[in-house]
């Protein structure tokens, strides 16, 4: 009994984790589904539909650019530079220094701007919903997914 419970502490400590097997998944899949040109655009607008459709109340945080119309020029460019900072995070999942000295830039750029707590997990379902929609459902890996970005949401956050 002892053993299965120590098992079982170990699988949810790894599921936890956002692992080597879990770094190569996410960037592989979000190579795909960030793509190049118009791609990102459209995972943009998937991510912030869903997000809006969930916490309508989030358009204010970005009435700086023009939040109320996600097909604007002003909150598509904000869209490409969330997704550009994404991107860079990625990519250096496996650089530990690398990452931390971009979630430090991207935690006090969040932090100047009053982001709430409770709109981070808002963001990585959302996220994690348009690529999971854009790479396919059948590959894609949900644990890996959510460790991968619990890790970087939890360094934005602080």
């Amino acid at each position: 009994m002892k053993s299965l419970i120590v098992f079982a502490c170990l699988v949810a400590y790894a599921a936890a984790d956002c692992t080597s097997l879990n770094r190569l998944l996410v960037k592989r899949q979000w190579a795909e589904a960030y793509g190049e040109g118009t791609n990102r655009e459209l995972l943009g607008n998937r991510i912030w539909e869903d997000l809006f459709a969930n916490m309508p109340d989030a358009r204010g945080l970005f009435s700086r650019v023009n939040g109320n119309d996600i097909d604007s020029s002003e909150f598509q460019a904000h869209s490409l530079r969330v997704l550009g900072g994404l991107d860079m995070c990625v990519a250096s999942l496996d650089d530990v220094p690398v990452l931390n000295a971009l979630l430090a830039r991207l935690n006090s750029q969040h932090d100047s701007r009053g982001i709430p707590a409770a709109g981070y997990p808002a963001f990585v379902a959302s996220a994690i919903s348009a690529v999971r929609a854009t790479v396919g459902a059948r590959s894609f890996d949900n644990d890996a997914w959510n460790s991968c970005m619990n890790q970087i949401v939890s360094g934005i956050s602080g």
